[in-house]
């Protein structure tokens, strides 16, 4: 019925951010937590498998620690180091500055006359194919910088 495949849906969701957050600060097998929620005690077997985790367990306490999961509707987090979270953010802006330096560099050859008149055509086609390749890797990893900043402060 409807309402299973909504509740399914968001059992997925949540996996999905589950295991795109071990994968990036490297947790292995972390604890997932929740509050008051039926529907992830009914999944909670298949949310630890399909999400790597070590268990999936209903919280003690009102505010957990460790990082949220972000779903409408669901109280969730897991059960891992805060400082796990900050090292991998402090990896992103690192990133994320490297990249806007490409991005300033490639312009920059991309501006000067005297590049893009002598330089061969193929290889000014190049530069603007890494320019533009750069400035993808940058949207994305100031995308990915938002989404962890969120996680880390709810």
């Amino acid at each position: 019925d409807k309402k299973k495949a909504e509740t399914f849906q968001d059992i997925l969701e949540i996996i999905t951010e589950v295991r795109a957050v071990n994968a990036a600060v490297g947790a292995n097998k972390p604890a997932l937590y929740y509050k008051t929620s039926a529907d992830i005690a009914e999944n909670a077997e298949l949310i630890a498998r399909l999400g790597r985790l070590g268990k999936v367990a209903e919280a003690a306490s009102d505010r957990g620690q460790g990082m949220r999961i972000a779903k409408a509707g669901y109280d969730v987090w897991l059960d891992i180091d805060t400082g796990a979270v900050r090292a991998y953010l402090d990896k992103l802006i690192d990133q994320k500055t490297a990249r806007q330096q490409s991005v300033e560099r490639l312009e920059g050859r991309l501006a000067s006359s005297g590049y893009t008149e002598r330089a061969p055509a193929q290889i000014v086609d190049q530069t603007r194919q890494q320019l533009e390749e750069e400035k993808t890797m940058l949207t994305q990893t100031i995308g990915e910088i938002d989404t962890f900043t969120k996680l880390a402060e709810s």
